[in-house]
């Protein structure tokens, strides 16, 4: 499947047309937003709701943008993320964790230090983005539905359509 391919570059296109110029942090903030809204909204003990099947699709979404500005390899990500198990039960810890990660590596290359270890870099960011990917994946098979689903349904009968007259968009 190459959907983690295509929507990087669809989103990266729609992204630079909604919001150009914008840093890289913005959409990593807009994926914890998202998961903050996953936390509020989610009942275990019910189906799948749309608003839970949207989270993570916009999860996603974010998270395509956020490759696309860093110039990273979401389809890679998504590969590597196929030979993995979440480390944690709870995907709120999970994501704590690899988000955490992946919050390491921006942040060390925004401030210039220990560029030299393993957890920061490309491949550091691939890895975390995997676990990310990984966790998303077992926790929507396990809720009925997959990843892909909550692509589809958050990309292309959401947010593509989307104009949005942004701050990004009048500063230029």
């Amino acid at each position: 499947m190459k959907l983690f391919s295509e929507i990087q570059i669809e989103v990266g296109e729609w992204s630079s047309e909604n919001f150009p110029g914008q840093e890289d942090i913005n959409p990593l903030i807009g994926a914890d937003e998202e998961m903050g809204e996953l936390a509020d909204t989610i009942e275990f003990d019910s189906e799948p709701d749309d608003e839970e099947i949207d989270a993570v699709g916009d999860i996603l979404i974010f998270l395509a943008d956020f490759c696309s500005i860093r110039g990273l390899d979401y389809q890679h990500a998504y590969e590597l993320s196929q030979d993995r198990s979440p480390e944690h039960d709870d995907i709120f810890q999970e994501w704590a964790g690899a988000k955490g990660q992946l919050n390491c590596s921006v942040l060390k290359q925004r401030q210039g230090i220990k560029l030299d270890r393993d957890t920061v870099g490309k491949e550091a960011e691939h890895n975390a983005l995997a676990r990310i990917i990984c966790t998303l994946d077992m926790f929507a098979n396990n809720r009925g539905y997959t990843i892909e689903d909550a692509i589809n349904f958050a990309w292309y009968d959401e947010v593509i359509d989307r104009d949005w007259d942004s701050s990004y968009r009048n500063s230029n």
